[in-house]
């Protein structure tokens, strides 16, 4: 992979990690941003999805193909489970500390990685 990419990728998840998105308690619209941002200046074409009173709930990013073939749905949630205590954590739960070969934060092992 190209090192500046696998780099931008890094930093993306560091920024999801980052940014709290606790079901339940935060709102998705910072963390959503985060994502958009990076899918466009990525040169995608992404669109923030809304639901029946207008409030966001999603980013959609469609890639055609240059030959017809099976319609592929990548699907994960970027929102997180509260962090608990956060003195259980060896940094805090939203620091998206990167240490080593290792992204630190609520969500880096699942959902925003």
């Amino acid at each position: 992979m190209n090192p500046a990419l696998a780099d931008s990728i890094v930093a993306l998840a560091s920024r999801l990690v980052a940014t709290p998105s606790c079901a339940g308690i935060d709102a998705p619209d910072a963390v959503l941003a985060v994502a958009l941002k990076w899918l466009d200046e990525s040169g995608l074409r992404p669109r923030l999805l809304r639901d029946g009173e207008g409030g966001p709930v999603a980013v959609l990013v469609e890639i055609e193909g240059q030959a017809p073939g099976p319609v592929l749905c990548l699907d994960a949630c970027i929102d997180t489970a509260p962090p608990g205590d956060p003195g259980q954590w060896a940094e805090q739960p939203f620091a998206g500390v990167v240490r080593g070969k290792r992204l630190l934060g609520r969500g880096a092992g699942d959902s925003k990685a």
